[in-house]
């Protein structure tokens, strides 16, 4: 049963005890690993690439949503998609693009759709985020950290100043730049791409019909990783950890899974001159335009299995 497991997951020790103690089987995870070790299944040692690990955060001093990593995934991965799974995404018109947000202290996770790779996208993600949270009362700073991609402002010191002062600063956020080739400091956001690899786009993009029933799949994949999926680092769901530490709606768990584009008419009126030129005592009242736009793009309530979900067709 250990082997079994293992060669359909190709998950460790902990995850696999965990899976069989869920299953009704009490088992040790060093009885897993003893077992793998018999068969010649254990997993190759692999050489990290730093010689250290560094602490980039000081998780005791956190508060939860706080900080968060924001990163773009491409969804058409040749490497990790089959060229059948490749060739349904296309034929549902899958986005190319996966916008997607961590919570550094919870993992809590938000996720959102792009068919095109622009910083209008980038940007709308982010407020779309702020916003979100503010809606629940989270009153504290947030930061926002991103790579020097050109879809999160660029490379530009002075752009990511503007960025800050004019846009972040009045809904008390902040859009912090990691430093050029260090993707380590995106590593929770990273790994948590290959988790949407393993556990979502590949067993279930084949099974999607259309367009809206994939949003709808993704829209349960969050909620599921936000409050059902046991995180092995938290030792707990992310929600649970969040729990631990503040009082808050399990809603916030349901973050709108929707395609970006639907909001570019926003931008138009919370940016109306090129260059990114906006009046920093308008924009907070420019933003409560967001939640009558998501009204307006019919946010509809469908069948589901846990109460409240919504999706963006």
């Amino acid at each position: 049963m250990i082997t079994a497991v293992r060669k359909d997951t190709g998950y460790g020790r902990d995850r696999i005890a965990r899976i069989l103690r869920e299953r009704g089987v009490e088992v040790k995870p060093s009885t897993v690993r003893c077992v793998l070790r018999r068969y010649k299944l254990s997993s190759k040692h692999k050489r990290s690439r730093y010689r250290q690990r560094n602490r980039f955060y000081d998780f005791e001093s956190l508060y939860p949503l706080q900080h968060f990593q924001v990163d773009l995934k491409e969804v058409y991965d040749a490497i990790t998609l089959s060229e059948e799974t490749l060739r349904w995404a296309k034929r549902i018109n899958l986005p190319p693009y996966q916008w997607t947000a961590i919570d550094v202290k919870t993992r809590l996770r938000f996720i959102a759709y792009s068919c095109e790779k622009t910083f209008t996208n980038g940007l709308l993600f982010m407020l779309l985020l702020i916003y979100f949270l503010r809606s629940f009362g989270v009153e504290h700073k947030i930061t926002l950290q991103t790579d020097n991609g050109e879809e999160f402002g660029g490379k530009s010191v002075d752009k990511l100043d503007y960025l800050n002062r004019t846009v972040f600063a009045p809904l008390n956020a902040e859009l912090l730049h990691i430093p050029k080739g260090k993707k380590e400091y995106q590593a929770f956001v990273e790994r948590s791409h290959q988790t949407d690899d393993n556990e979502f786009y590949i067993p279930q993009i084949e099974r999607c019909s259309s367009l809206k029933e994939f949003y709808f799949r993704a829209l349960r994949w969050q909620f599921m990783y936000n409050t059902r999926r046991h995180h092995s680092t938290l030792g707990m769901t992310p929600y649970r950890k969040l729990r631990t530490q503040m009082q808050i709606s399990k809603q916030v768990a349901r973050f709108p899974v929707m395609q970006l584009e639907k909001l570019t008419d926003l931008y138009q009126k919370l940016f109306p001159l090129p260059g990114y030129h906006v009046s920093a005592n308008d924009l907070p009242s420019l933003l409560q335009l967001l939640p009558q736009k998501l009204a307006d793009h019919h946010i509809s309530s469908i069948y589901c299995p846990y109460p409240g979900y919504y999706v963006c067709a």
